[in-house]
């Protein structure tokens, strides 16, 4: 509970994005690394995405809260059932990041064509918080980029939940963010596919649990750098 003792969830994204100051994130993760009931307690809550994210959950969380990530993509970590795909999408809820380490490139995209395209557009809805997602075919279309830019330490971006987007490390070798979600803001999301991949091919990929020795190591190179 270390964060919560920061940060408060009700706050919106980018508050707590600045209250987590490089100084406060530099205290807080030291604090984490000599708890060894806190780093346990991240660790049951954190994973590795299907897109090869490594993904430690800072703080407890609800629909109707925010929530503090960590997000760090590792050179040579490879997703045991997938190919590290990572689609464009956009989220139920606004969120906002900063910088860690490593260099991003950000993009934006509109459709462009709502005839037969390059993607299959899926529609990933939850009837109620929690429940299993029902996923409605949306047809296919193409995408254009209507905006990119590189993103470097220290930066911070934000992000709507309408936004069709995508987010990926320029370096290779370790990159992290600090990634704050605001409150889920609707049951539904939007992700698209490139029309040569299949939804089975896709939804096959889900998320992995990671050891406490890989939360203490992937921080500890966070607090290093």
């Amino acid at each position: 509970m270390l964060a919560d003792e920061i940060i408060d969830r009700s706050d919106a994204p980018g508050l707590i994005l600045r209250k987590l100051s490089p100084h406060v994130l530099s205290e807080l993760i030291q604090a984490i690394l000599t708890d060894v009931r806190e780093l346990s307690r991240i660790c049951a809550r954190s994973f590795l995405h299907s897109t090869g994210i490594f993904k430690l959950v800072l703080s407890e969380s609800t629909y109707s809260s925010s929530e503090v990530r960590l997000h760090v993509w590792k050179s040579g970590c490879v997703f045991p059932s997938g190919s590290n795909y990572e689609s464009v999408h956009n989220h139920r809820w606004h969120f906002c990041s900063r910088i860690l380490q490593g260099t991003f490139c950000k993009e934006l995209f509109v459709v462009s064509n709502a005839g037969p395209g390059s993607f299959s557009h899926y529609r990933f809805e939850a009837t109620a918080p929690g429940q299993l997602n029902t996923v409605t075919e949306r047809g296919s279309c193409d995408l254009q980029t209507s905006f990119r830019v590189h993103l470097f330490p220290g930066q911070t971006y934000e992000m709507a939940p309408s936004a069709y987007h995508l987010i990926k490390p320029v370096d290779e070798n370790f990159s992290a963010t600090l990634f704050v979600r605001g409150p889920y803001e609707t049951n539904g999301t939007d992700v698209f596919l490139p029309a040569e991949m299949s939804l089975h091919e896709a939804s096959s990929k889900s998320i992995e649990p990671i050891e406490p020795n890989q939360v203490k190591n992937l921080l500890q190179v966070i607090q290093r750098d």
